[in-house]
């Protein structure tokens, strides 16, 4: 068990839970959000939604490419996803972690809350929070300008 504290992060979307959900389930919508900053590039997505299932998510930047992949652990539509976390290639974190996004209607939309958890070190909790950061944001502009052909 990880002495390092789980990452929690809060956010609030101008969009309904079920297209939060969708956003977050869907390989063509992740292909559109994933990724921490505007240098980045989702090469791919794979997803099989189900307890058990695999997911698989390729970005790149103009250095590297890196790759994330696990299972899903509880899908509870549109309210629940949590998934196992583990680099293909990690130097930082060689452990597997676990993700828990949980969701809710809000007033102004939908409420979600991301815990990242069994972190191994300070140092890959601190960039994954750093990273976490950088895709949300990216999740609330493809979110409130889906409907736009605007690139994010």
């Amino acid at each position: 068990m990880s002495d390092y504290p789980p990452l929690i992060i809060e956010r609030e979307f101008k969009a309904p839970i079920e297209r939060v959900f969708q956003a977050w389930t869907e390989p063509d919508l992740l292909m559109k959000w994933f990724r921490s900053s505007p240098n980045v590039a989702v090469d791919s997505a794979e997803v099989d939604l189900r307890v058990g299932g695999a997911y698989r998510i390729a970005v790149s930047d103009p250095d590297d490419v890196y790759v994330v992949f696990g299972k899903y652990t509880q899908v509870v539509v549109p309210e629940l996803i949590e998934f196992t976390w583990k680099w293909e290639e990690s130097t930082m974190e060689p452990v597997e972690l676990l993700v828990r996004v949980e969701l809710s209607s809000a007033a102004a939309g939908t409420r979600m809350r991301l815990t990242h958890s069994q972190f191994s070190n300070e140092k890959s909790a601190n960039a994954h929070d750093h990273g976490w950061n950088g895709v949300l944001a990216t999740l609330a502009i493809y979110l409130e300008d889906s409907q736009s052909t605007r690139r994010i």
